[in-house]
């Protein structure tokens, strides 16, 4: 049987090899998904917003995602927070958002677009896939986890659910039922021991 010689199968194109070398690259980009390769790759935009134009896209972002939230400026300033490992990611998202609302409406703030365009603009980058997603993902668990959770509120607490926050003794009769005898067993015994 005859097998070809290896040099003469059809070679990609150039233009062929070249996109499955960006699709590999960002491939693997988005498996880790560093701060500096988005920053210097993807978004170069990014280091050039100030400190307030990325406090006012995410405060729109929380009140895009969250639209009940009682503060979102508070849940905001949590996604600098050392602590929750979102803060190089911030002008990251930003500056997406920025790019994202420039493209769909020719405004070039994110903050500034309507509710149903931000959402929109949010919905069409999940939809997309790749690393705007998982950016965008990563926000917006880290909004309803901060919200939820009460991270934002100086109880812990998160009164739109009606969660009080760590538990605080609110006094014996809040521990028991109203109707013990409705919710409990009969007791055996006439004191309630065994006998």
């Amino acid at each position: 049987m005859h097998q070809p010689h290896p040099t003469s199968r059809t070679l990609p194109s150039r233009r062929e090899a070249i996109h499955r070398l960006g699709a590999m690259v960002l491939g693997l980009a988005a498996a880790g998904c560093t701060p500096n390769f988005l920053v210097h790759s993807l978004y170069p935009e990014a280091p050039g917003l100030d400190e307030a134009t990325v406090a006012r896209t995410l405060q729109a972002f929380i009140a895009t995602v969250l639209p009940d939230a009682d503060e979102p400026g508070r849940v905001a300033k949590l996604f600098v927070d050392p602590a929750l490992r979102f803060a190089p990611y911030c002008p990251v998202l930003a500056a997406d958002l920025h790019r994202r609302a420039r493209e769909s409406s020719g405004r070039a703030r994110f903050d500034l677009l309507p509710g149903p365009e931000r959402v929109d603009i949010v919905r069409r980058a999940l939809a997309e896939g790749g690393v705007a997603a998982r950016l965008y993902t990563g926000g917006i668990f880290l909004a309803q986890v901060a919200y939820y959770g009460g991270l934002w509120h100086e109880r812990g607490a998160c009164p739109s659910i009606g969660f009080e926050g760590p538990y605080v003794f609110a006094g014996f009769a809040a521990l028991t039922y109203p109707e013990p005898e409705r919710f409990l067993p009969a007791a055996t015994t006439l004191d309630g021991n065994p006998a």
